[in-house]
């Protein structure tokens, strides 16, 4: 795949990330990438399979810089962020892509203010603005279950991909939502763990 066949590629993601609303975006995105890994591999040349891997985000189970195009769709409140970061650069080649989209505190808050009179919603909404203010602050983030969801915002999350030589070059707030999307290139290959100083 040449580098405008890739950027069309990317494109035709970014689109579908502007398509999908808040119901059934799951649906969505896994028909799509069951499609596209279909229509990919048909076109590619030679003996190439395409294979499914449900594993750990945190362990991904890939040679390093193995490849050209990461996607995250709300993946990375609900993981171990620098853990899963890292893996993400470690297999990704020089130059690749990485699309990630987050809530951010905007849409706790948005979510905290939509369910004034039900506390068990308020409390459940509360608890990643509060997780995700602990991580912004310290770097810590609680393994325990009920804890461990955090709310992350664009700034802190281009922070974080910068230690590990991956930079923002397209930025999407999405205000009304409080979801921002994030298109990020890497530098080069990288060497292991960022510190979190």
């Amino acid at each position: 795949m040449n580098s405008n066949e890739m950027l069309a590629e990317v494109e035709e993601v970014l689109e579908r990330f502007r398509e999908c609303d808040e119901l059934g975006y799951a649906l969505q995105m896994w028909d799509y990438a069951l499609r596209t890994a279909s229509r990919l591999s048909s076109t590619w040349s030679g003996d190439t399979d395409v294979e499914f891997i449900c594993t750990g985000a945190d362990q991904l189970p890939f040679p390093d810089r193995r490849f050209h195009l990461i996607i995250a769709r709300l993946v990375l409140p609900y993981v171990d962020v620098p853990a899963v970061l890292d893996e993400f650069a470690r297999v990704s080649a020089e130059r690749s892509v990485w699309l990630v989209q987050t809530h951010s505190f905007r849409y706790y808050v948005a979510q905290v203010l939509a369910h004034p009179r039900s506390f068990a919603k308020v409390m459940y909404y509360l608890r990643p603005i509060l997780s995700g203010g602990v991580f912004r602050l310290t770097g810590w983030q609680s393994r325990q279950r009920w804890w461990h969801e955090i709310a992350l915002s664009s700034r802190h999350l281009i922070e974080q991909c910068r230690r590990r030589g991956v930079e923002c070059f397209w930025q999407n707030e999405q205000a009304a939502v409080g979801r921002p999307l994030l298109a990020l290139r890497t530098r080069g290959s990288y060497s292991g763990a960022a510190s979190e100083a």
